[in-house]
């Protein structure tokens, strides 16, 4: 530091580098934090971070700046414990203060950024680091200014924004903010690019890209099934735009009970559980904006033709439709053939042995598969073709999926406890319903069989549409690969 302003972005970069690998002490043997060189650190980094911000130092000092900042950060949160027993408590105090004012000027900067369709300035994406290390080890001092750096935030594109997905996910009511269209995005990125690299991955498809993926996810299956969630709403912010409109759809028919094979007393019976409404209107346009993304997320994914990667795909795509009426749906051929994989992937799951099945993916499919019993008839035919497979064919629950009947704490209980009990009491009326239509189509002539299912051949002839108007380069969500998504779509209906 003593070198000066030519050493500084080096030296702040090695304080980063210390903190983040020894903690407050620095590594000094047997030393507690080592306060005498944290506080002038700490002020030069706050004052380094400000003059970045207003343009009158290099960018490369601000980076180093919020490097050190980001680890110093971290490392106050893992050893807050032992400070509040360490009785330095003014030392402590004056470290934070130094902290408090570089957070401050970090969001003064989000909110005082114009707003714009532009790439934003490459600031942003450094003090979104900050913005987002700050958020996880403390929610509720800088709440307000988070939530209002939130528009310029998710501006950032979806590899540099992924950073924000774990504070984002602690925010309340973080659905009715821009951060939904930006957490979609980031999902889809993160899908498309763990497809790209799928091949060179082990066999459950998981790689680098893991994380983003799984997280953004899950927080998005989450809010699809939470009864005070009502996501039609949220879907018409302009931040959930697709990046490319789809191919046109083909209209295809909603099949009845009798179609489906399925003998009226086999038909879901519609239960009072704690579930999102159901949109009344299949045209309005945040209904038709949920089918375009479970459309697109499910075709991205076409890669993912088996393990937990296509059962995490299938129940947020399947979420994603459990406020969709199935009018909707089926009124969309391209959205009908998605949703039919869709469904197929949450009974795979539901119904796997082994223990690759995670207690968290299998809950929620299970959530997912109360949820939309009644509302989309296509998933009781997947559930009954399902239990109709044979003697063995039972779900098959992890360890840890399902809600203890005496945990008090587990808000979900109840809602989990519901959609178990809709789900077991539709297999147990539909295991013979299905078993005799299945015995019955296997002697029945061809023409039969194929008058049986016209909601199967809706979706293939939609699927067939998908692959005769994507190039080899287009894809349905606007990417790379929609041929091969709607050819995969095909294989996953035979």
């Amino acid at each position: 530091m003593a070198a000066g302003a030519v050493a500084r972005p080096a030296a702040l970069q090695l304080a980063a580098a210390a903190l983040a690998r020894h903690g407050l002490s620095f590594g000094v043997d047997g030393k507690r934090p080592l306060f005498g060189r944290l506080k002038p650190l700490l002020e030069l980094v706050a004052a380094e971070l400000r003059l970045g911000l207003e343009g009158h130092a290099p960018r490369e000092n601000l980076c180093a700046a919020c490097m050190a900042l980001e680890s110093a950060i971290i490392a106050f949160g893992h050893e807050s414990e032992d400070l509040e027993e360490g009785g330095e408590l003014l030392d402590v105090q004056d470290c934070l203060r130094q902290i408090h004012r570089a957070i401050a000027d970090v969001h003064s900067y989000c909110a005082d950024l114009p707003a714009g369709d532009g790439p934003p300035p490459a600031e942003l994406a450094l003090v979104a680091r900050v913005a987002a290390a700050w958020q996880l080890e403390d929610a509720r001092q800088f709440s307000a200014e988070f939530q209002r750096s939130l528009p310029a935030l998710c501006r950032l594109a979806p590899a540099e924004f992924q950073v924000l997905l774990p504070c984002i996910q602690e925010t309340h009511d973080w659905h009715l903010t821009p951060a939904f269209g930006a957490v979609l995005h980031s999902t889809l990125s993160a899908l498309v690019q763990q497809a790209a690299v799928g091949s060179s991955q082990a066999s459950d498809g998981r790689g680098a890209g893991e994380a983003s993926w799984r997280q953004g996810a899950l927080m998005l299956t989450e809010v699809a099934l939470d009864a005070a969630a009502y996501l039609p709403e949220a879907a018409l912010d302009e931040g959930a735009r697709l990046p490319e409109v789809l191919p046109q759809t083909v209209h295809a028919s909603a099949p009845s009970a009798a179609s489906l094979g399925l003998a009226a007393s086999a038909a879901p019976r519609t239960t009072q559980m704690p579930r999102p409404l159901q949109a009344a209107d299949p045209e309005h346009p945040g209904v038709l904006r949920l089918c375009d993304w479970s459309c697109a997320l499910w075709a991205a994914g076409a890669g993912c033709t088996a393990g937990p990667q296509r059962w995490e795909l299938g129940t947020l795509c399947g979420a994603l439709l459990v406020s969709v009426p199935e009018a909707a749906v089926f009124g969309r051929g391209g959205v009908a053939s998605a949703a039919a994989g869709t469904w197929a992937a949450v009974v795979e799951c539901l119904f796997h042995k082994g223990s690759a099945v995670e207690a968290t993916t299998w809950r929620l499919a299970m959530r997912l598969a109360g949820f939309a019993l009644d509302r989309h008839r296509s998933l009781a035919e997947a559930l009954a073709r399902g239990a109709a497979a044979g003697p063995s064919a039972k779900l098959r629950p992890p360890e840890g999926a399902l809600p203890g009947a005496d945990d008090e704490e587990d808000e979900w209980a109840p809602a989990d406890q519901a959609a178990t009990r809709a789900v077991e009491e539709y297999l147990a009326a539909a295991r013979p319903a299905a078993a005799a239509a299945t015995a019955a189509a296997a002697v029945a002539p061809p023409s039969a069989v194929q008058q049986a299912a016209p909601g199967d051949a809706g979706c293939r002839a939609a699927a067939s549409s998908i692959a005769e108007q994507s190039a080899p380069g287009a894809s349905v969500s606007g990417g790379p690969g929609g041929g091969a998504a709607a050819g995969d779509v095909l294989d996953a209906l035979d």
